[in-house]
C-alpha cells in the first residue's frame, strides 16, 4: 500500500474479513483495547488466556495444548506464527479499504457464482460451521449475545442498517438449533441436557470497558 492506491502481488494475502466481523468483546474480556497494536495484542491475549487457566485449570489438560498452541499461533494472518513464517507474504484487509455491502456482496455471488444459503439456517453468515452453533449457545447462556450482536451492533452505528432491522434480524438468527448442538456434542461424547444445567449454572458475564 502506497500513496492510497493498493498494489497486488503473489505474496498479497486477501483477508476474507470486513472491519464488522472483528469481535472486539472477546478481546475487552481479556482487558484488550481495540486501539491495541496487533503485537501487544496477542502478547495481552495470550498472558490473558494464562491467567484463566490458572483460574480454571480444567482447561489445561495435555490433549488440549497441541490444539491451542496451532490456534494461538496460526488462527489467523495476523497470529505471531503467521508474522514470524511468512514473512514474505504481505497482508491485505481488502475491506477496511473498500466499502463492504452485504447485500450487494450476497446478491454478486448468488448470481455470478451460483451459490445459495442452507435453507435450515436464518442466517448467511457463519453457517457453514455446526460448531458456530454451539459456540452461539454458549455465548448466548454466558453473556446474553452471539457474535451477530456485535456484528450488527457495529453495522448499526455505521449505519449500514437500521437498528429496529437489527432486532428483528437477531431474533430470528440467534435462534439455537438444538438438533445440530446435539450433533456435535454426541460427536465429543457430551450429553446435551447436562451441558445445558452445566451452561445454567454458570453465572452471567459482562465484557470489561
Amino acid at each position: 500500500m502506497c500513496d492510497g492506491k493498493m498494489e497486488f502481488t503473489q505474496k498479497t494475502l486477501h483477508s476474507r474479513l470486513n472491519r464488522y466481523e472483528d469481535t472486539s468483546y472477546k478481546k475487552a474480556l481479556l482487558g484488550i483495547s481495540t486501539k491495541e497494536s496487533w503485537e501487544k495484542t496477542y502478547i495481552k491475549s495470550f498472558s490473558g488466556m494464562l491467567k484463566e487457566i490458572v483460574r480454571n485449570p480444567g482447561y489445561f489438560k495435555p490433549a488440549f495444548i497441541p490444539t491451542m498452541l496451532k490456534a494461538y499461533l496460526f488462527g489467523d494472518s495476523y497470529a505471531l506464527g503467521s508474522r514470524i513464517f511468512a514473512r514474505e507474504i504481505s497482508i491485505l484487509d481488502l475491506f477496511y479499504y473498500l466499502p463492504w455491502n452485504e447485500k450487494e456482496n450476497l446478491a454478486r455471488i448468488s448470481s455470478e457464482l451460483g451459490w445459495k444459503p442452507a435453507e435450515e439456517y436464518n442466517s448467511t453468515w457463519r453457517f457453514d460451521c455446526k460448531v458456530a452453533q454451539l459456540k452461539d449457545l454458549i455465548f448466548l447462556k454466558v453473556f446474553g449475545i452471539t457474535e451477530k450482536d456485535d456484528l450488527y451492533a457495529k453495522m448499526v452505528r455505521e449505519g449500514l442498517i437500521s437498528y429496529d432491522e437489527a432486532l428483528e434480524r437477531l431474533e430470528l438468527e440467534n435462534k439455537i438449533h438444538e438438533k445440530t448442538v446435539k450433533e456435535v456434542l454426541e460427536k465429543a461424547g457430551v450429553d446435551y441436557e447436562s451441558f445445558l444445567e452445566f451452561l445454567d449454572g454458570i453465572s452471567k458475564v459482562s465484557p470489561r470497558a
